[in-house]
């Protein structure tokens, strides 16, 4: 998952070297019965996660003007979920992952994450992440996937 790493950068870098005024443009609004995509969004289930990813820390740090520490953090979490769910899926993670997205999927996600090294203390921000992330596609009409509220 590395949308902005794609380009050798974190999305922090990407984000602090962009246009902001491109982020305050109106969304046109995309009709959900001729391409499935989401209302406002021109996500289809073949998007890419990181590019989902990516539009929603752009989101979290100039509209909810949360702090560059909270979008690395979440941005670390994230990209270790979207590895985990390629390694799930054996091919780059995509939006129609996340609809198939269990609690035992998650489960797995901590375990891997636990047997990796990581404290309690980075687990439960990074379950915060995910269902901040979660709620986030839920609000925006992306997709509807309440598993990680049963973690």
């Amino acid at each position: 998952m590395g949308g902005c790493l794609a380009l050798g950068k974190s999305c922090l870098e990407s984000l602090a070297s962009m246009d902001h005024s491109l982020l305050r443009r109106p969304m046109t609004p995309v009709d959900t019965h001729h391409n499935g995509s989401a209302k406002g969004f021109d996500f289809s289930d073949d998007s890419r996660l990181h590019d989902v990813v990516a539009h929603w820390l752009e989101e979290l740090a100039f509209d909810q003007n949360a702090s560059s520490h909270t979008i690395a953090a979440y941005e670390r979490d994230l990209v270790q979920f979207g590895d985990y769910l390629s390694g799930q899926h054996e091919e780059s993670a995509k939006l129609r992952h996340l609809r198939e997205v269990n609690a035992k999927t998650f489960r797995g996600f901590v375990a891997a994450r636990r047997r990796a090294g990581a404290v309690s203390r980075s687990l439960r921000r990074t379950m915060s992440a995910l269902r901040s992330f979660f709620r986030w596609l839920e609000a925006r009409e992306i997709l509807i996937n309440r598993s990680v509220q049963l973690v």
